[in-house]
Parts: C-alpha cells; sequence; structure tokens
C-alpha cells in the first residue's frame, strides 16, 4: 500500500499495510504495551485472528498495521457495521503511546486502499 505522509507533530512517513496472512511481527509487543495501560482491547483480535473467527476479509474490511521508521505504531480495523449495512465500523484500534496525537490513528481510519 502507498505510504501515507503523516508528519503530524514531527511523526516521520508512515507506511500503512494490509494484514492478510498473519498478525504483524510486532503484534505481541504492541498488545502487551497495551495491557500493561489496562487496554484489553487487542486480546480479541488475537484470539479471532488464531480461530479464524474474524480476518477482516469480507469486501470493504481490512485489519491494518501502521509501521514509523520500520515499527509497529498502530493497529485497527475496519469492519462493516452489522446493522447499516452501508456504513463501516473503526474496530480494534490501538496507536502506541509515544505516537498519540500524531495523526496515525486518522490514517487509518481514512485509508480508502482496501
Amino acid at each position: 500500500m502507498v505510504a501515507q505522509d503523516a508528519r503530524i507533530g514531527g511523526v516521520p512517513l508512515v507506511r500503512l499495510q494490509p494484514v492478510v496472512d498473519e498478525l504483524p511481527a510486532d503484534f505481541d509487543t504492541v498488545r502487551a504495551e497495551a495491557r500493561a495501560e489496562g487496554y484489553r482491547l487487542l486480546d480479541r483480535p488475537a484470539s479471532d485472528w488464531a480461530s479464524g473467527a474474524m480476518r477482516f476479509d469480507r469486501p470493504g474490511e481490512a485489519l491494518l498495521a501502521a509501521y514509523s521508521e520500520g515499527v509497529l505504531a498502530a493497529i485497527g480495523g475496519i469492519t462493516i457495521d452489522p446493522i447499516v449495512p452501508d456504513a463501516l465500523r473503526m474496530r480494534r484500534f490501538y496507536v502506541r503511546p509515544a505516537l498519540r496525537r500524531t495523526g496515525i490513528g486518522g490514517e487509518i481510519a481514512q485509508c480508502d486502499g482496501v
């Protein structure tokens, strides 16, 4: 996927990559970081991915990893809303603390390349 320039607040170039076959290599590190903050929102995609229950693979859906300087900076999913079929739902968004308020989450949310 084409890199998105999110240099808001001095953040370097951000590369968005769809997660397709396996969760990102640094996913468990980011998940542990989230848990240390008291957030368990990445536990669900980990278990759903392992079981195959949710792979963000329906048309229009995506699980996106955002990389900054080659490091996993954020992850977030977009799914079809179960109640409003023409709407999308943002799910399981997490941005690492050092990169919050830089626009990375918005880059994922506004991605139209899925």
